[in-house]
């Protein structure tokens, strides 16, 4: 798993600004060794074609919170792919504490239908939450490569 895995944080476009996820694949030729970790993960895996050599090749691939979890629980067993796993869990705690860098952005009105009106507060993450983001997964590209 150490050699054929990868941790890391994924940045999309979404809107006028980006979102940021984290990710945790492995892919091999073989399937015993996914399918063990599918089955110890409780996770389902699939199947592709290589376009190269055309063989078979079992993928896994979970996002958030599963891939938290898989590095919560392999870290202490990896070596190559350690650093990444931490990157994982330092990018995953951030998240957890994001409500600290929520700002009001502006407010919208909530019409009821006993009572008056209501403003509720339209809150968005911080620039200096997404500038942490990015930078923990700018150290986590870097681990990568």
């Amino acid at each position: 798993m150490d050699g054929e895995s990868t941790f890391l944080i994924a940045k999309r476009k979404k809107n006028n600004g980006y979102i940021y996820s984290s990710t945790f694949s492995i892919s091999m030729i073989d399937e015993y060794p996914i399918k063990l970790i599918a089955e110890f993960f409780n996770l389902p895996y699939s199947v592709r074609i290589n376009k190269l050599n055309k063989k078979q090749v079992y993928y896994l691939f979970v996002s958030s919170k599963k891939a938290e979890y898989i590095a919560e629980t392999m870290v202490e067993f990896l070596r190559v792919k350690k650093a990444q796993a931490e990157c994982l869990l330092e990018y995953r705690n951030l998240r957890k504490d994001k409500k600290k860098y929520l700002i009001t952005k502006n407010y919208k009105v909530l019409h009821a239908k006993y009572g008056g009106d209501r403003m509720i507060p339209n809150k968005i993450p911080s620039s200096e939450y997404y500038e942490l983001c990015e930078k923990i997964r700018q150290k986590c590209k870097l681990l990568k490569s």
